[in-house]
């Protein structure tokens, strides 16, 4: 459980560190995306959220539900700053860069693509640009 909650504060840390730093909307929507080339070495294993999940099938056990809400945090982190961007959709396409986001991690780490961060970042991006015209 600490572990968890170790990288769940060192990555909404990170994200925060590069939002304060960010003032363009459309960026700021994809801060997510554009610190995955330096979180995911750290990660060559996987998201540690959704291997711990795949073991904690009980749902009120404690490290489940940091799990659960490191997700949802992220969901709607896109969704705040897809509707602060004024984008179409924002609760949708916040859903679509939650996957993309996702498996972006598990096709670096399984499937040993080293620039799933940069494609899946260009495709976020795509989706946004899209939702805002």
């Amino acid at each position: 459980m600490t572990y968890l909650k170790t990288r769940d504060q060192q990555w909404r840390e990170l994200i925060g560190t590069r939002l304060d730093a960010e003032a363009d909307p459309l960026r700021r929507a994809l801060v997510p995306f554009d610190v995955l080339p330096e979180w995911l070495p750290r990660s060559s294993r996987g998201c540690s959220f959704v291997n711990a999940f795949a073991e904690l099938p009980e749902p009120d056990h404690p490290g489940r539900q940091l799990i659960v809400a490191e997700k949802q945090w992220l969901r709607d982190l896109f969704r705040d700053l897809l509707t602060e961007a004024g984008t179409k959709h924002p609760e949708d396409l916040a859903v679509q860069l939650l996957s993309l986001h996702e498996g972006a991690i598990v096709s670096y780490s399984i499937a040993d693509e080293s620039s799933a961060a940069s494609i899946t970042r260009a495709a976020a991006e795509a989706l946004v640009k899209q939702a805002l015209n």
